[in-house]
């Protein structure tokens, strides 16, 4: 059992059960419960729980020995989130002014079952069923502050509610010791995956005159394989490919109406060699892709509502080494990205007959770009008590030959949340008397917030601090995060909702989590 609760009026519970049911049976069951108030002071309403967090989660599963060479799997579980959502102040603080504030809900159960199949020396067989339904809802105020606020305010609200239903199904065949190729040099995989998802949509807005619905219905079929091919004692070379189908129904009350068809293909290339004792080198080509898609909202024009598949090509080298006992473990890469048709979070601002503004998400495509980078991973434990650790990445991004819906030239610009550097120090340390303290300090560049506009977050870090103390079976922590309570932004807008200054095209920003105190405890038979 754990019990935890902090500042902000944080309370969180959770429970595991876990054990034997019978012969050959086991079982598992746990549940979660969170609840804060959020970091958000609403001033107009004399409130500091309307970006409240308030969630609640179940989880099961069984497994069954169903005979020698049979195991039977089944899982389910519940998620019900009745959030607040509250975030958008003009002043870019976490104070608002908002009469209306908005909310983020969803209530999921979903649930699985498997097979696993042992029965062949060649092979094993896994087979896998599983199904989830959501009801989701989220809602915001659209003017960010009350009625009387400005004399040239407006009021608006919007709330979009969607019924999301997914069902997916997988065989996967893997080689066993006997059932290898090429004299027992190459072991495989082999499988087949497939996935249908609906999505139906109900937005209701003040600017829109009847409710806009919509239905969203994808297909996946995929095939897919992987081989292991031992080059003498020290190399392994591992092809893999996946064919897949993507097919899209798109229909709303609009009029508009879709239903694209993509053939991607994805896979990868990869020789590792051990170098020596404890070391072992890397090189790798793969081909990635994401599925072109729909902006379902409503609010876009019909050129704006699909976007093409993305195509991945990165290739990549890296280390990863083990010395003194397993003490000092380093791992190291460097990589080169190739995008095409790359997939961009954009926005478009809409001008509404009463002077107002309505700042719009969607899902666009970017000619080209590409991504180079190295990371760094070191883990030392100087004694049995300490572990320092250090991670650090180093990245450069760009676009190639793309001018934005605004008309703006991105060619050579950085991607949107890509920073150039991001870093985490620090280390562990436990007393022979059950008490430890763990530091960390973590940090990243400043960032554009969107490849739609020019506004950026600045470069922060972030402490981060526990200390407690951990018994046989119990344990009490004290923490501490963004303990000197640094104010860095997360989301960055740019477009006019202020009134104050004729609705002026200008930056807004939100702030993430402030300095966050708060004690954990747990206990275990």
């Amino acid at each position: 059992m754990e019990r935890s609760s902090g500042n902000y009026g944080a309370l969180g519970a959770g429970a595991v059960v876990a054990g034997p049911l019978g012969e050959g049976v086991r079982g598992r069951l746990a549940a979660r419960a969170d609840r804060a108030d959020g970091f958000i002071e609403n001033d107009y309403l004399n409130a500091d729980d309307t970006d409240n967090i308030d969630e609640t989660t179940v989880r099961g599963r069984l497994s069954w020995d169903a005979d020698a060479a049979t195991v039977i799997d089944v899982s389910a579980g519940y998620i019900d989130a009745d959030n607040g959502y509250d975030a958008f102040s003009l002043d870019n603080v976490r104070t608002t002014l908002a009469d209306e504030p908005g909310h983020d809900r969803q209530r999921t159960a979903y649930g699985s079952g498997a097979v696993t199949w042992s029965g062949s020396p060649a092979f094993t067989v896994q087979a896998h069923l599983g199904m989830a339904e959501s009801d989701i809802a989220y809602g915001y105020d659209a003017d960010w502050v009350f009625v009387g606020f400005h004399p040239w305010g407006y009021s608006g609200t919007d709330e979009y509610l969607r019924d999301r239903s997914t069902v997916t199904a997988e065989v996967r065949l893997t080689s066993q010791e006997a059932g290898r190729l090429f004299g027992g040099s190459t072991a495989w995989t082999a499988g087949a995956y497939a996935m249908r998802q609906d999505v139906e949509l109900t937005r209701r807005s003040t600017f829109i005159d009847a409710d806009f619905e919509s239905d969203y219905g994808i297909d996946r079929e995929a095939l897919f394989g992987q081989t292991e091919t031992a080059l003498g004692a020290r190399s392994t070379l591992t092809v893999g490919l996946r064919l897949e189908r993507h097919s899209a129904s798109y229909d709303d009350s609009a009029g508009v109406r879709a239903g694209p068809d993509d053939s991607l293909v994805g896979g990868r290339v990869a020789l590792d060699r051990t170098l020596g004792a404890g070391v072992v080198a890397y090189g790798s080509v793969s081909r990635g892709y994401k599925a072109g898609g729909f902006n379902i909202d409503g609010s876009l024009p019909p050129h704006l509502r699909s976007y093409d598949p993305e195509i991945l090509w990165n290739y990549e080298a890296g280390l990863k080494a083990s010395a003194l006992e397993g003490r000092l473990r380093l791992r190291g890469a460097v990589f080169h990205m190739r995008r095409d048709d790359v997939q961009i979070d954009s926005s478009i601002v809409e001008f509404h007959e009463d002077g107002s503004t309505e700042f719009i998400d969607f899902v666009g495509n970017a000619a080209e770009g590409t991504n180079s980078g190295v990371e760094l991973d070191i883990e030392y434990a100087p004694a049995d008590d300490v572990l320092l650790f250090a991670r650090a990445g180093l990245l450069r991004s760009e676009y190639e030959d793309y001018i934005n819906g605004e008309g703006m030239d991105l060619d050579g610009r950085t991607q949107a949340h890509a920073p150039r550097y991001q870093f985490s120090l620090g280390g562990s340390f436990a007393f022979a008397d059950g008490y430890f303290v763990r530091l960390e300090l973590a940090g990243r560049d400043e960032f554009y917030f969107s490849d739609s506009h020019n506004e950026r977050s600045e470069a922060y870090e972030l402490l981060n601090v526990s200390a407690g103390y951990r018994g046989r079976d119990w344990s009490v922590t004290a923490w501490a995060r963004n303990l000197t309570d640094e104010d860095y932004f997360v989301r960055g807008f740019r477009f006019g909702n202020d009134p104050r200054d004729g609705y002026t095209d200008r930056g807004f920003t939100q702030l993430g989590e402030p300095m966050r105190l708060g004690v954990s405890a747990s206990r275990s038979w």
